[in-house]
């Protein structure tokens, strides 16, 4: 992609505050990933007091990954001039073009930086997938309830059981 700029050169400072900005946007990213797993697991497992700490734990650190994601964007925009729609088309051989050559722990962190997105949007497209279905066995619970309580029907008891010992839970049923 041919991306046009202010300036036609970027310095060797430039890359080396950018190459730092993209490691503490990656840092951010890798924080929020081990995040998003332990989220999985906590669905996975129904743990609703560990959901609620997980949900703490990205109110706490989503912020600062927005931080970190603006001040790069800052930098980009700034101070070397790229323009607003193009930042997040920027791919590295545009850096290439404008620098001339890149140093391989440039290269190192911007291989790393673009896996942490693409590792953080899978686990989040993952846990979204389970917390549709979580959600839908508890609606589908709720509405097996209804039917199961009314007026002329035993109630389930404490454990998911209708008197008698049969097992008449929606939860049991699709497992």
């Amino acid at each position: 992609m041919n991306v046009i700029i202010k300036q036609k050169r970027i310095t060797a400072d430039q890359i080396s505050k950018l190459e730092g900005l993209l490691s503490a946007e990656t840092f951010e990213y890798c924080r929020l990933h081990r995040i998003a797993i332990k989220q999985n697991s906590y669905l996975r497992r129904r743990d609703v007091k560990r959901i609620e700490h997980n949900a703490q734990e990205w109110a706490k650190y989503l912020p600062l990954a927005e931080n970190a994601k603006m001040g790069r964007e800052s930098m980009l925009r700034d101070e070397i001039g790229f323009s607003e729609k193009h930042l997040n088309s920027i791919n590295i051989d545009d850096l290439k073009k404008l620098a001339g050559s890149l140093p391989g722990s440039f290269c190192e962190t911007w291989d790393k930086w673009k896996s942490s997105i693409a590792d953080l949007e899978r686990q989040n497209s993952l846990n979204g997938v389970l917390a549709h279905f979580c959600l839908e066995l508890v609606s589908d619970e709720l509405g097996a309830i209804r039917e199961d309580c009314s007026d002329e029907q035993d109630c389930y008891d404490t454990q998911g059981e209708i008197p008698g010992g049969r097992i008449n839970s929606v939860i049991t049923r699709r497992a």
